[in-house]
Parts: C-alpha cells; sequence; structure tokens
C-alpha cells in the first residue's frame, strides 16, 4: 500500500479535534470550565482531512503536522524526509 505524507502546522495535526497521535487528552481536567463548555461540542470520533483523504485514496496516512508551526519548519521537515517519499 502507498502512503501520503502530510505536513503543516494544526490544521493538518488535528489539534483538538481526535485524540490522534500529537493530541494528549488523557490528563484532561473533565472540571475544568473549558471542558464543560466545550467538551461535549467536540466529536473525537470525527476523522481530520488527513485521514479522510488517505481512506478516500486507500493510502496508508503519515501525518506530520504539527500545531503551531512557521512556514519555514514545514518546509524544513518536507526537505528532510523527501529521500522517504517515493
Amino acid at each position: 500500500m502507498g502512503k501520503l505524507w502530510t505536513f503543516g502546522d494544526s490544521f493538518t495535526e488535528g489539534h483538538g479535534c481526535n485524540y490522534g497521535v500529537n493530541n494528549n487528552f488523557s490528563n484532561i481536567n473533565k472540571n475544568s470550565y473549558y471542558y464543560k463548555k466545550y467538551g461535549e461540542y467536540i466529536d473525537f470520533n470525527k476523522k481530520i482531512w488527513p485521514e479522510l483523504l488517505s481512506d478516500l485514496l486507500n493510502l496508508e496516512l503519515v501525518n506530520l503536522g504539527r500545531n503551531g508551526l512557521s512556514n519555514e519548519w514545514i518546509a524544513d521537515n518536507i526537505i528532510t524526509n523527501i529521500k522517504k517519499i517515493s
């Protein structure tokens, strides 16, 4: 199976959208103001766009998006990984 490589910022990572590798919700305080206000709003079962696209194309997903990255860092990350992409 081929791979879909994605690079980007929080939109690509899915920050705040799911329990993915990069999002650590294990220490979430369910009594906090923000959890009470938004905890039921976020559907952690919904897929983020890289997952939807990899499913559509039937490709394994390699998501290298990270929250808060600059365009320079994203470009450097692509250059670093370009030899792994075929």
